[in-house]
């Protein structure tokens, strides 16, 4: 399995860091508007996307559209690790554009500009290619 990710919206909200549309490249299946959390201690995660209901009490709860089966915790596992690589490409590369951009802006001192070299914009497509020694998984 191959994940790319073909395009990122940071947003920040209490653990959510940004909304990620991923490609499943073996499949072409394209899952839009994932999200990518991360805890302080740095744990982090891709979930699905999710629609709110209310449960009995009122309160606002979310459902994911998309889920693993049961049992399948090494697909589960290999989605994980290969999403948060693509996202973390395409985090790397908003940043990059977002130094670019301040630096296209900013006078330059002493006739040099410093800061990043190239640009990697959020919507372009970013592979995280199979770096894991374990047989993929078939779909």
């Amino acid at each position: 399995m191959s994940i790319r990710c073909t395009r990122f919206r940071p947003y920040e909200r209490n653990t959510l860091r940004a909304f990620a549309d991923l490609e499943l490249t073996s499949v072409g299946i394209v899952i839009r508007d994932c999200t990518w959390h991360r805890k302080e201690d740095g744990q982090e995660w891709v979930g699905f996307p999710a629609k709110t209901y209310q449960d009995k009490n009122g309160n606002t709860l979310w459902e994911p559209l998309v889920k693993f089966a049961d049992g399948a915790k090494e697909a589960r596992e290999q989605f994980q690790r290969q999403a948060l690589e693509a996202i973390h490409a395409a985090a790397a590369g908003e940043h990059a554009e977002t130094q670019n951009e301040i630096f296209r802006h900013k006078p330059a001192r002493h006739g040099r500009i410093s800061g990043a070299s190239g640009t990697v914009g959020p919507s372009r497509n970013i592979a995280a290619e199979d770096h894991f020694h374990s047989d993929p998984i078939p779909f």
